[in-house]
């Protein structure tokens, strides 16, 4: 066993990626199937972050926290705030669905998904990430996988506060308080986010310029400043059944700069706001959810943009003996987006869908079998049926699984307006195979992982120097496109006071045509350290390696090739305060991930959390 001075960050997620043995913590169940489940009993490839990973390591973004995990890497055009890309397995944003507690994150006015960039990490329970073909369960936008984020419950009178300060004239403060009664339960919070920044926009490589930071051009600095503000109230009518109301307000401002070139005049504000009922009746046998939700988007970009979507659904979980579970369900979707001034596009569609998906243990539980089934019909692209099959066998201190799904991605909506030209009426969903194979034992897992996107959506202008080509438009690429590699993963105890955590993938992604697609990396490699000398301290060192990666399909700019380090330190002052000091790009590594954009130089952050 482990001295109690592993603190649970470290305990957590030996358990939730590697079930080890020694730990009686309760195992972390997730909604792969749109129902909990043991993590054991789930055959779906799953990384979790905790609660505690997040306190501990104290990411300043989701992207930050995301980009620890195997086959995950990010690109961001600048500082915190900033337009950002996540590339699972070698898809890009707009193929993962993105949730917070069941309502979609995935913005319809935004041609890449869910805008990382401005989901905070404060009040989150865990992150799970869900990762290969979904739809089968899931429907659209859930091509290469789900990112679901699960915020904490209301704690009896309980009050928690924050302020951190750091480079860039960053300040962050929030607070939330929560009180569970005989009868329900109500959590309200705030965050705040302030941040001088830095310059967006730094020379290109083929700038004779490049290697110099911002400052040193005389460029000024992309001021970012966000609110978020959430609140979550349940009411328990019985105790099997539950009404729980949640609603979450995000609001940022963000100066930015066009690629290579610094600009006095950029600005974008985004709102977005996330509201869901649903009522919940949980019993021995059947477990019935229904809810209603709505999320808003609006930015000021390009002239603004406003979209929505509504959605309401049903879900069934039937336990028909002690080792077989069925779920089934029924969703309604409106997708909704128009110019701010509705004259450039106004256009939306409604999607319908029924799903089941069924998992079997066999052999005292040791083996794991599940399929889904999601037939889904559109207003605009006709029907599609996609599924999914995966088999787990648990051996001893390991286990072998293997998924394989279809899934499919639907046009955008921005995609098929086509502000700068004609609609797309003949675009089409791009159709998407995935397998992936998983043997584990002990602390050690390694995935082999395939998939193929047939007739991918990409842009065609023939006149690519002419941004507003209304000749130019989006459409479908005859061929399939292959994304495939394998990932490697660690968590190590070593001694009874450190673990260490690796993480390497090896990806290859090329379209229809052969060509590398750009900005994911050959090879990636991420290493962290966790040392807890004292029951009250915690001391984490982490790095992270980029192979080759290029910004264009020709290969002929180099955005990889480079190491990062940085670290943590946690001090428990007593029960009730934490203080926490914070430290990125250690040894001021100048690179960038997006050619013509700045990142981070040497920075660092410290700040106190306050429990009651």
């Amino acid at each position: 066993m482990f001295k109690s001075t592993l603190s649970l960050v470290a305990c957590a997620t030996i358990v939730t990626s590697l079930g080890a043995k020694e730990l009686t913590l309760d195992p972390i169940v997730v909604s792969a199937t749109k129902t909990e489940q043991s993590l054991k009993e789930t055959t779906a490839n799953i990384d979790i972050i905790t609660a505690e990973e997040l306190e501990e390591r104290h990411y300043s973004s989701v992207i930050e926290a995301l980009n620890t995990l195997s086959s995950i890497d990010f690109t961001q055009s600048g500082g915190i705030g900033q337009q950002s890309s996540l590339f699972i397995r070698g898809f890009s944003n707009k193929y993962t669905l993105v949730l917070i507690d069941g309502i979609r994150v995935n913005d319809p006015t935004n041609f890449d998904g869910a805008l990382f960039d401005q989901i905070t990490l404060s009040d989150i329970e865990r992150i799970e990430v869900i990762k290969g073909a979904q739809s089968g369960i899931w429907g659209a936008d859930a091509s290469a996988g789900v990112i679901n984020i699960i915020t904490k419950k209301a704690l009896p009178h309980h009050v928690t506060a924050y302020t951190e300060i750091g480079s860039y004239g960053t300040k962050k403060f929030g607070a939330t308080l929560s009180h569970v009664m005989s009868k329900g339960d109500i959590k309200i919070g705030f965050d705040r986010l302030l941040t001088d920044g830095f310059s967006a926009a730094e020379p290109k490589k083929s700038n004779p310029l490049y290697g110099i930071r911002y400052d040193d051009l005389g460029w000024e600095a992309d001021q970012y400043s966000s609110t978020t503000i959430h609140a979550k109230a349940g009411i328990n009518l019985t105790d099997k059944d539950r009404i729980e109301l949640s609603h979450r307000y995000i609001s940022s401002n963000l100066h930015y700069d066009n690629v290579g070139a610094d600009s006095l005049s950029n600005t974008n504000s985004f709102t977005q706001r996330f509201s869901k009922v649903s009522y919940a009746h949980t019993g021995e046998q059947n477990s019935i959810e229904t809810y209603v939700g709505r999320s808003d988007f609006e930015r000021t970009y390009y002239g603004g943009y406003l979209g929505k979507t509504d959605e309401a659904g049903l879900t069934d979980t039937y336990k028909y003996n002690d080792s077989g579970t069925l779920t089934s369900g029924v969703t309604w979707q409106n997708f909704n987006v128009e110019s701010a001034g509705g004259s450039l596009l106004n256009t939306s569609y409604i999607g319908r869908a029924i799903f089941a998906s069924n998992t079997n243990l066999f052999n005292n539980r040791s083996t794991v079998l599940t399929e889904t089934i999601r037939y889904d019909n559109y207003s605009i692209f006709g029907s599609k049926t996609t599924g999914k099959i995966g088999v787990k066998q648990n051996i001893l201190d390991g286990s072998l699984s293997a998924n394989y799904g279809s899934a499919y991605q639907a046009p955008s909506l921005i995609q098929i307006a086509n502000p700068y030209g004609a609609p797309n009426t003949d675009l089409k969903p791009e159709n998407i195979r995935s397998f992936d194979v998983t043997g584990s034992y002990q602390n050690l897992s390694l995935t082999y992982f395939y998939s193929t996107i047939k007739e991918m959506i990409n842009w065609y202008d023939p006149t690519p120097t002419n941004y507003y080509n209304m000749d130019a438009y989006y459409t479908n690429t005859v061929g399939s496109s292959i994304l495939q590699g394998y990932e490697a993963k660690i968590k190590q105890p070593i001694g009874e006071t450190l673990i260490a955590t690796g993480a390497y993938t090896r990806l290859h992604a090329a379209d229809a045509s052969g060509k590398e697609l750009a900005r994911r990396p050959h090879d990636s490699v991420k290493v962290s350290a966790d040392w807890y000398p004292y029951e009250t301290l915690h001391i984490g060192m982490n790095t992270q390696y980029i192979g080759t990666r290029y910004d264009n399909t020709a290969q002929t700019i180099e955005t990889g090739n480079y190491a990062v380090f940085g670290g943590v330190l946690n001090y428990t002052i007593n029960k009730n305060l934490d203080f926490y000091a914070k430290f990125d790009n250690i040894f001021d590594r100048y690179y960038q991930t997006v050619d013509g954009y700045a990142t981070a130089g040497r920075s660092g952050y410290i700040g106190l959390k306050v429990n009651y």
